[in-house]
């Protein structure tokens, strides 16, 4: 097939884009034996022999689309100085009126800053000037954070929206970057010479094999059914090591891990302790002599950002003449935290209405009062009125019948009454007819010879399309509640039983017990989407309400006097009446200095 030597016909390129193809195909696999034959083994040899065999269409066609060549952005330059080298290389290209479009498609896929191009590509349809912005933007507060090297100064400790920094324990200059492992800079630093580098070790970029986390911990995917999801809240997840709080005084305790002593923060709303990475390391240096483990926990900070665990390890904790072995959850930044399940068995942390005569005191009269004055909002379990939720599931998914999991004989009646109760209740109906969803039940034991049915969604939920609705961060927690003294803490009981289920949302809630189908009538905790979407829902209950914030079934009075704390108050306890609401009089707090809210210590 190949033409001698001063031939012009060439190679023939008529007829059909699949005809040409095939016959493009053949040519080049009967070049390749004449290459192989002829010893040419230099690839620019090789494609000028190509070129000049193929014919002049060929050589037409391979100049029209020859690359000018990719030209990724250096770590040195910026945006707009990559941006001066994408046109100059763009004359050589007919882009014409695509020309912006290009360059725009250019500047992301070359960018070396992960986050800035993650960020850009969320953006969608966004032309080139605006990326060009969002990049300077982006460098601008890269380059103001790599300059604030200490804290400003605090302001008056007794203000409840005090948010402190804590200072670096050591200098900059002294901390080791945990992706390329050199002193003198951080992370995040965009002259890091591990920035936009690829790992030998992993395969991801961002840094050096010698830091890669595969040095640390085996396989970090949990499988579906072998997932440990936990929650940790107040969690400070940069390198700066920057802790929100309240309150002046921390709850800072000092304690011993393997017999060194170190300073942790009891957080009673997380449920794991922590350790950022560098904590590990410097009680390493200081003789602890324990390895890092594989973990399988998924931990995620307040507001649902899911945090960099590393690994685990099982240390010794001391107190005092208490001791009790626990674990750490090991991350790669954030400083020492104790949760409350070990804060408690340390004796470090007390919870009931007697855990402290100082913050917990509840004025009996005006909760007696309150109960006397409402007593539809302090009495059974409420139904929001004139509103029934919507499940949103997506038909492509197709549904799945799962089989009952098998009670022990010893806990069918607890689970028989249990099922009753909540019938009574009218929190779920039986299921006579056919169904297309069925989930099995776990049962738990609680205190006391109690049991929790919980029902097992998860093939379920991957129907239920979620509602991505904020919660509020710990910043804005702190913001509502500026300059306030007085404070109420409201419980709702069982708050996502109190919403009504529309018909069509009841059956991928239906769930299989030795007794038959049964299925919700009333929001789950079982679904996936529960908590942003009764979030949703509480806030604008108490929206237009002065001196209120709610944080799942939580919800905080709060006012700069007492007045103004009463007159909130009894608006929103007015406000549950009329919506059928209520509350759980054991689990509320009412008039108080300070309160304990989703782990913040909130006073004056």
């Amino acid at each position: 097939m190949l033409r001698s030597v001063g031939s012009e016909k060439g190679t023939d390129l008529s007829g059909s884009a699949s005809q040409v193809a095939e016959k493009w195909r053949k040519w080049k696999r009967a070049f390749e034996y004449y290459a192989e034959g002829e010893g040419i083994d230099n690839a620019r040899k090789k494609t000028s022999q190509l070129l000049h065999f193929a014919g002049m269409e060929v050589q037409d066609i391979f100049e029209d689309l020859q690359d000018p060549g990719p030209i990724p952005e250096s770590e040195e330059e910026t945006a707009d100085q990559f941006m001066v080298r994408l046109r100059k290389q763009a004359r050589h290209c007919d882009f014409g009126t695509s020309l912006n479009d290009n360059l725009r498609d250019q500047l992301i896929e070359k960018l070396t800053d992960f986050e800035l191009k993650r960020k850009l590509l969320e953006q969608g349809n966004i032309t080139l000037e605006e990326a060009l912005d969002k990049a300077r933007a982006w460098e601008a507060a890269g380059r103001q954070a790599s300059n604030m090297t200490t804290s400003p100064p605090l302001a008056d400790g007794n203000s409840i929206n005090v948010v402190k920094e804590r200072q670096r324990m050591t200098n900059d200059e002294r901390r080791k970057c945990y992706h390329c492992g050199r002193e003198g800079h951080l992370a995040r630093d965009r002259n890091c010479p591990a920035r936009g580098k690829k790992c030998a070790k992993c395969g991801r970029y961002g840094h050096f094999a010698l830091c890669c986390r595969a040095n640390f911990v085996g396989n970090e995917e949990a499988s579906e059914s072998d997932e440990d999801c936990a929650f940790a809240s107040m969690v400070s997840d940069t390198e700066e090591d920057i802790c929100h709080t309240v309150i002046c005084d921390e709850p800072v305790i000092e304690i011993c891990v393997d017999g060194i002593s170190t300073k942790a923060l009891i957080d009673s709303g997380s449920v794991s302790n922590l350790m950022g990475m560098s904590k590990y390391e410097e009680l390493k240096t200081q003789g602890l002599n324990v390895k890092l483990e594989n973990c399988q926990k998924r931990l995620y900070a307040y507001g649902g950002k899911e945090l960099n665990v590393v690994g685990q390890i099982q240390v010794e904790l001391s107190v005092g003449t208490k001791k009790i072995n626990s674990q750490f959850v090991v991350t790669t930044s954030g400083r020492c935290l104790l949760g409350h399940i070990t804060s408690r068995d340390l004796g470090l942390l007390r919870i009931g209405l007697g855990a402290s005569s100082e913050c917990n005191v509840v004025s009996k009269d005006l909760a007696s009062a309150l109960q006397t004055k409402c007593p539809k909002v302090f009495s059974g379990i409420g139904k929001l009125k004139e509103y029934t939720l919507k499940l949103h599931v997506d038909p492509e998914v197709t549904p799945v019948a799962q089989k009952p999991r098998r009670v022990p004989f010893a806990l069918r009646e607890k689970v028989t009454a249990k099922v009753e109760d909540l019938i009574a209740k009218d929190i779920v109906e039986r299921v006579d007819g056919p169904t297309s969803w069925v989930s099995p039940v776990v049962v738990a034991p609680k205190p006391e010879g109690d049991i929790r049915l919980c029902v097992d969604m998860r093939r379920a939920n991957q129907a239920i399309i979620r509602e991505r609705i904020p919660i509020p961060t710990v910043h804005e927690v702190v913001e509502n509640l500026n300059g306030s003294a007085v404070f109420s803490k409201l419980d709702l009981r069982l708050g996502f039983h109190q919403i009504e289920l529309d018909e069509e949302s009841r059956d991928i809630t239906t769930f299989a017990t030795h007794e038959g189908l049964f299925r919700y009538k009333r929001l789950s905790f079982g679904v996936n989407s529960a908590p942003e979407k009764y979030q949703k829902i509480i806030r604008q209950v108490v929206s237009d309400i002065e001196g209120v914030l709610n944080i799942a079934d939580d919800l905080v009075v709060h006012g700069k006097s007492i007045e103004e704390h009463d007159q909130s108050l009894h608006k929103v306890l007015q406000r549950l009446e009329e919506k059928n609401l209520t509350l759980n009089p054991m689990k509320c707090e009412f008039r108080m200095d300070r309160v304990v809210f989703m782990g913040l210590l909130l006073s004056k």
